[in-house]
């Protein structure tokens, strides 16, 4: 029993850290799509019914459990759809705009977002040490964005399409929790094809089908849904703090493409900015584990 549970440890950590390097990996190949001529409206599109109108209902029906979410949880998935489509928009778009990296970088200050979310609707008590990690995220998060606010206009908008997705990434995660205490998280992820595919199939009409390079836009959706599998994993078998502790990750691994792969480079302040920012997320899930050892 013990080598079994060991094992199931070894296989959601795996999982967690395959999860964070695919998450890493999709700004930069996406950004490769767009380079290459493909629009982010088509990208979207694609991806969606390539990931969740094809490749989820073949494992559902592999695993043999339905993906057709129940009836009474059909408004509330509705609303966290429309939050997912919001969220789609603002991060795939800033990555249209900003180098990759740095939209991964600013859209991992969500934490701070749902801090203040929580806080504001007086769901979850606000420690002195979760302060201390939100007000540090900020500066961290000033010292990022500062260089490219100042070079040039366009950074501006990255910069802000990137926030705003990190803050509807908080409202997402918030929804999230609620919904998954009355249906599994695997039904929640194929819920999103049943409900968006006809807003995303408009929005891909409206700014223009640009397909580009297939051969990119299949590596992205096999990349993204091999991480949602993964990061489904993960949770199940080491829980949510260890598996979040681990997608930390995700913007090394982006930065580290970055470059690799696109020639992205971050100046001194920059990286101070992402070690603060990864101090501000230690700080905030630091409070979490210790009211939970708590209890």
């Amino acid at each position: 029993m013990t080598m079994t549970r060991h094992y199931m440890q070894y296989i959601g950590i795996l999982c967690a850290v395959f999860a964070a390097i695919g998450y890493g990996a999709v700004p930069i190949f996406a950004k490769l799509y767009y380079e290459a001529g493909g629009s982010t409206a088509t990208f979207m599109f694609v991806r969606l019914v390539i990931c969740f109108l094809v490749f989820m209902p073949v494992i559902s029906v592999v695993r043999q459990r339905s993906f057709l979410p129940p009836r009474e949880c059909l408004a509330g998935l509705a609303i966290w759809n429309a939050v997912m489509l919001g969220l789609y928009i603002t991060y795939f778009n800033a990555i249209e705009y900003l180098d990759a990296s740095l939209v991964v970088i600013l859209f991992f200050s969500y934490p701070l977002f749902v801090l203040l979310f929580e806080g504001l609707s007086r769901n979850e008590a606000i420690g002195r040490r979760q302060v201390i990690g939100a007000v540090t995220c900020f500066v961290g998060v000033c010292l990022v964005v500062t260089p490219k606010i100042l070079s040039v206009s366009i950074g501006l908008i990255g910069v802000g399409l990137a926030l705003l997705a990190a803050m509807i990434m908080a409202v997402n995660l918030i929804l999230q929790k609620r919904l998954v205490q009355r249906i599994s998280s695997y039904i929640l992820l194929t819920s999103i094809g049943l409900y968006l595919v006809v807003p995303l199939g408009v929005y891909m009409v409206i700014d223009g089908v640009a397909f580009g390079p297939w051969h990119l836009m299949l590596w992205v959706c096999v990349i993204s849904t091999s991480a949602d599998i993964c990061l489904q994993t993960a949770l199940k078998f080491i829980g949510t703090v260890k598996s979040s502790s681990l997608m930390n990750f995700e913007p090394v691994i982006a930065a580290i493409l970055g470059f690799a792969i696109l020639g992205e480079l971050l100046n001194i302040w920059q990286y101070g900015g992402c070690l603060i920012i990864f101090l501000s997320l230690f700080l905030i899930h630091k409070k979490r584990d210790h009211q939970k050892s708590e209890v």
